[in-house]
């Protein structure tokens, strides 16, 4: 934890990606769609009062649909873009749950390990490059037992 982010090691959204994630469309059929399916897959197993972290948490569009879904006891989004983490601080504003927004890499990302019951990680492999090791940090800061 706490290494300098390397530009390298993602690419960031384009103009047109940057003015898509603000559409209805993105919110609802994209992302929507995803955490609506995520809970489908959960069935049985979708667990109240979990620590939930969203990695690639962008400007915190998935955090109102995750407190719904998950009534978490803490909900955590990390992010790369320093642009996009102010947003995501006014997002969390509004959660029913203790919630933070932290400046970090999913190559390094700054939490303990074993500290979270689900990682949420919605549209963000494409943006790395390195997709293995950004898989491999989010298992160290997966408690066992844990979703992603």
């Amino acid at each position: 934890m706490g290494q300098e982010i390397a530009e390298e090691e993602w690419v960031r959204e384009t103009r047109f990606g940057r003015w898509f994630l603000g559409t209805e469309i993105w919110r609802r059929y994209v992302l929507g769609d995803a955490v609506d399916i995520f809970a489908r897959i959960l069935g049985n197993n979708l667990t109240k009062g979990l620590h939930v972290l969203d990695v690639g948490c962008g400007e915190g569009t998935a955090f109102p649909l995750l407190d719904a879904l998950f009534e978490p006891r803490s909900l955590i989004g990390v992010d790369i873009d320093l642009e996009l983490i102010v947003k995501a601080r006014a997002a969390v504003a509004g959660m029913g749950c203790q919630s933070e927004v932290r400046h970090g890499s999913v190559l390094d990302l700054p939490l303990l390990d074993d500290s979270v019951d689900l990682v949420f990680c919605h549209q963000l492999l494409h943006h790395l490059s390195s997709q293995t090791a950004a898989l491999c940090e989010c298992r160290r800061v997966l408690a066992p037992g844990g979703i992603m």
